[in-house]
């Protein structure tokens, strides 16, 4: 190994830094033995790296020598040596996605170390030549220099420095969810005003460790802000101490907490309040209080709480909220009504209360003076298992949510009329309900609506989403389009534009009556499961739909071309039909016809460019067409006449139960293929499965390299040539003549194989020779 101290990576260099690292490891396998040491395994051939001072590593196993800050702000007395970064919670600091400071970075100042030289002496402090490492668990261990022999392993190590002091440092690296690690209040000054230790691969189990001291200590701010003023003022030289001050500084760090933390509090009854970020992130962390004003670091606050918990606290968060500052805050209240069935006093023997406490109860909430203040922007009401009679038409300012899960909304059942969206799941409609103008999103799942009893949903409504719900559920969207009938468990999903058109429509398990059903222009995105049209019915489609999904679909489908005037009829008896556009270049548009019947000639867009057919019948005399841009089509027990045109030299293929074919392939076609069974065709690989292949010459463009046929029977008066580029040749079970080149002396021969059970294989090596095996 060259040891040459000149590379030194520090000072900005981070990216370039690390580039080396990666590329070092991706060369080495490094295990660690039974005492927690990291051992490299020897290498069997030289590696080179980009890196001069890395050009002989062989066995190079990697460490880290980190440099702590010390009370006097040099690095040069508290060290520690690291097997990997892993191991200190640094992993992270070398990941080019992760967006830190620069500054930071730059500070670290790594740089490669030369133990030979040990410049700082290092390795010259203990005589045995052991440091003190440390494990990813946090417990510390002796780990010797000298565990491997200089031929089998030698070392590699790297200098950083860590701008924290060693003791918060291991105290750092031990934090998780579950361990109880306590800072000290300058470690947690240190934390907020350096912010190191927050890029750590645990930075946010030591922000949730600070912020659990935080709200724990009512006194800590002011300690905090003690420190503060005593640094600045021994540092007069510092100016840059006095721009800002610590409010700032503290400010900040909550700040940047805020998503990554939600707040779990008790109160004296038991009941929980959660609170955190109206736009929390999925891996939020808890923080335990016991304190509501804590609730002041949120200024867009989601609060989640239960109908207990509201009721033994609603009085406290009003005086919380109900100051003229407090215009500022936006809230989310959620609350959840599942223990309103029991009293709160008797929780242990789980007595139920009366229907008319219930009503009290849910009430007497919203009425509460809390629910009343402005800074309150929505209500998330959410029952369970209750039979709602309720006139919940309180009048109230906000817009609100309303969950059911399996409730019952029966007669004196009124909503809020400002609500916005309803989700109901497992629940059944006993009465007659008209839903209000103001709700702009209804959601009902595996419900039902009594017989004899109407749900109406008012136009306005942008989004319906209704799967497995029987009754009668009444959508002037879809009425005022289409005649039909819903079977005993269907779904529906409906989307509106801004002008309260329908944009999407989704329908599972219906019947459209009527001989003519018009998909309007304005939907854009369609989808159709197990519905069935009348034997005389056609499903019109306009060509600037952008999205058809059709499955177990019966009835007969016109796509009609409104540029071209040209219409083309389909008939399907419980297949698909799929279509997908798009605007991306990029991206092809695709057609899928399964299980149909073609009674006129189909020909396609120029805009398609990815088909698949199978099981498709057409009449006598009748072709499907593909345009010159066609990419890539499969074709599968095709019955008729498939056109090709404009597709190079190719002019008319004819088809018979066929696969897939890729027109890239051919040079020149002027053939008829007989009820193939199974074929492949892509841009260097053609697979025939087959019990006859009857052709007049194929002449294969050279791009085809590997050829395998499978139970291909070629006629004694037709051959089946092969061109000289080929890489490899695999003929299973075939019968006929095959025209193969470079294999006799005579140039290309043509091989007689007969014989179901012959395979012959045939495999150009890299040195031009070829390698022929033959089984019979």
């Amino acid at each position: 190994m060259m040891h040459d101290s000149k590379y030194d990576f520090g000072n900005g260099s981070i990216n370039h830094f690390f580039h080396m690292i990666n590329q070092l490891g991706s060369y080495l396998f490094i295990h660690s033995d039974d005492y927690g040491r990291s051992c490299a395994i020897k290498q069997k051939k030289r590696i080179s790296f980009m890196y001069p001072s890395m050009t002989h590593a062989t066995g190079v196993l990697i460490r880290f020598i980190l440099l702590f800050k010390t009370e006097h702000g040099d690095y040069a007395n508290d060290i520690m040596i690291a097997n990997s970064l892993e191991d200190v919670q640094l992993a992270s600091v070398s990941n080019d996605d992760l967006t830190k400071s620069k500054t930071l970075l730059s500070s670290l100042n790594f740089s490669i170390y030369d133990r030979l030289i040990d410049e700082m002496g290092i390795f010259k402090r203990d005589k045995r030549h052991e440091m003190i490492a440390i494990s990813a668990n946090g417990q510390k261990f002796v780990t010797s220099i000298e565990t491997c022999s200089e031929d089998v392993c030698q070392y590699q190590y790297f200098k950083m420095k860590i701008p924290v002091k060693k003791s918060l440092f291991l105290k750092a690296i031990c934090v998780s969810l579950h361990s109880d690690v306590q800072f000290s209040v300058n470690e947690i000054y240190e934390i907020i005003m350096g912010s190191f230790v927050l890029f750590m691969d645990n930075g946010q189990m030591i922000q949730r460790s600070v912020c659990q001291q935080l709200f724990g200590n009512e006194n800590i701010y002011d300690q905090l802000n003690r420190i503060f003023v005593s640094k600045t003022r021994s540092s007069q030289s510092d100016q840059t101490a006095f721009i800002c001050s610590f409010s700032t500084q503290y400010n900040d760090f909550i700040d940047n907490i805020k998503p990554t933390l939600y707040l779990h509090m008790i109160d004296s009854r038991g009941n929980i309040l959660l609170a955190s970020n109206i736009r929390k992130e999925e891996s939020s962390l808890p923080a335990y209080t016991m304190s509501l004003n804590i609730l002041f670091i949120y200024e867009r606050c989601h609060i989640t709480l239960s109908s207990s918990s509201i009721l033994e606290n609603h009085e406290q968060l009003y005086k919380i909220y109900k100051d003229p500052f407090s215009e500022k805050y936006l809230l989310v209240v959620d609350i959840h009504f599942d223990d309103i069935l029991y009293d709160v006093q008797n929780r242990k023997n789980g007595a139920k209360i009366s229907n008319d406490m219930i009503v009290d109860k849910i009430i007497g909430i919203l009425k509460c003076n809390f629910l009343s203040l402005s800074c309150v922007q929505k209500l998330v009401l959410r029952f369970k298992s209750i039979d709602l009679a309720i006139d919940l038409n309180l009048r109230l300012s906000h817009d609100i949510d309303i969950y059911l899960n399996a409730c019952k909304l029966v007669e004196g059942v009124v909503l809020p009329s400002n609500i916005k969206m309803l989700n109901m799941v497992y629940s059944h409609v006993l009465t007659d309900l008209e839903l209000p103008c103001t709700l702009e999103e209804i959601i009902i799942k595996h419900s039902e609506i009594a017989e004899g009893k109407i749900l109406e949903i008012d136009k306005s409504c942008k989004i319906i989403n209704i799967e497995q719900v029987t009754g009668k559920v009444s959508i002037p969207h879809l009425e005022q389009n289409f005649w039909f009938k819903l079977s005993n468990s269907y779904s529906i999903v409906v989307k509106n534009n801004t002008s309260s058109l329908i944009e999407e429509l989704e329908m599972h398990n219906a019947s459209f009556l009527g001989n003519i059903i018009i998909i309007p222009p304005s939907i854009k995105t369609l989808t159709l499961s197990n519905v069935k049209l009348g034997s005389k019915a056609i499903l019109k489609i306009f060509n600037d739909i952008t999205s058809i999904k059709l499955h177990n679909f019966t009835g007969s489908v016109q796509l009609v071309d409104v540029n071209t005037g040209k219409d083309i009829t389909i008939e399907i008896k419980s297949g698909s039909v799929e279509l997908l556009k798009t605007n991306d270049s990029a991206k092809p548009n695709k057609f899928v016809l399964r299980s149909a019947s073609l009674p006129e000639n189909f020909i396609f867009n120029e805009n398609i460019t990815e088909i698949e057919m199978s099981d498709i019948k057409m009449q006598c005399g009748d072709f499907v067409e593909f345009s010159k841009n066609v990419q890539s089509v499969y074709l599968k027990n095709i019955c008729g006449t498939v056109l090709f045109t404009c597709v190079g030299c190719l002019e008319k293929v004819v088809w018979l139960d066929c696969k897939r074919f890729n027109s890239n392939i051919f040079r020149e076609f002027d053939t008829m293929i007989l009820n193939v069974e199974d074929s492949l065709f892509d841009k260097n690989r053609m697979l025939l499965s087959s019990k006859y292949f009857c052709n007049n010459t194929i002449i294969l463009k050279p791009a085809v390299k590997i050829f395998s046929f499978t139970n291909i029977m070629v006629p004694d008066q037709y051959i089946l040539p092969i061109h000289g580029d080929f890489e490899k040749i695999t003929l299973s079970g075939c019968i006929g003549k095959f025209t193969i080149p470079h294999i006799f002396k005579d140039g290309a021969a043509t091989v007689q194989i007969s014989g179901e059970k012959n395979i012959l294989r045939i495999v150009k090596t890299s040195t031009g020779s070829y390698n022929i095996k033959l089984k019979t």
